[in-house]
């Protein structure tokens, strides 16, 4: 479902992150964020036997990758347009700050390297050419990503149920799982994961 309303410029994302989002999500760790129960069905659904290399786009504050670093990867490499965001995940990941950098989704030529696992975590409905950014990423890897059902401020579109996220996505990628997750009374996100 379209919502109507333009894409967030980097200094909306700044003033979230250095705020600490709602509830201070972005301040706390990993296994305290309300994403985590999202996180760890993902890192199940992965193919992390091999040590893979692993790209995040839209990566914040780098929670994320603080679980993930917790596993054998071969390499990882996060990349968000939030100047803040980045400096926060280089402060909570001391021992990967080179991991993180300050990027556009539309123009990063990280989507041209070599990779095996693309990351999309509460990216997509942020995005208005968000399918534009999975045709970019390369065939055989695999995508995990997560939308939500709910609009809020920042997103340019939201999913009231899982075959509106498939209807979405179906012909981007070959989809393999999709799982509900409620984060509040109604608020859901959805976790899908696939190939392209």
């Amino acid at each position: 479902m379209v919502a109507n309303r333009k894409a967030k410029d980097a200094d909306f994302y700044n003033q979230v992150y250095l705020n600490g989002g709602q509830n201070q999500m972005y301040k706390v760790s990993y296994q305290d964020s309300p994403y985590f129960p999202i996180w760890k069905q993902a890192i199940e659904a992965l193919e992390m036997n091999d040590k893979p290399k692993i790209l995040e786009l839209g990566c914040g504050v780098g929670q994320f990758a603080q679980f993930l670093f917790t596993y054998p990867i071969d390499r990882y490499m996060g990349i968000d347009y939030s100047e803040e965001a980045i400096k926060q995940a280089k402060a909570s990941n001391p021992s990967h700050k080179d991991c993180f950098i300050v990027d556009d989704i539309y123009e990063t030529t990280w989507l041209d390297s070599d990779y095996q696992i693309v990351i999309l975590f509460e990216v997509l409905e942020h995005l208005e050419h968000d399918l534009a950014v999975l045709d970019r990423i390369k065939k055989d890897s695999q995508i995990c990503l997560s939308v939500p059902n709910f609009d809020s401020a920042s997103h340019v579109r939201y999913f009231p149920t899982e075959q509106a996220v498939i209807e979405r996505y179906q012909h981007h990628l070959q989809i393999e799982t999709i799982s509900t997750f409620p984060i509040s009374q109604k608020n859901k996100l959805y976790l899908l994961t696939g190939v392209k």
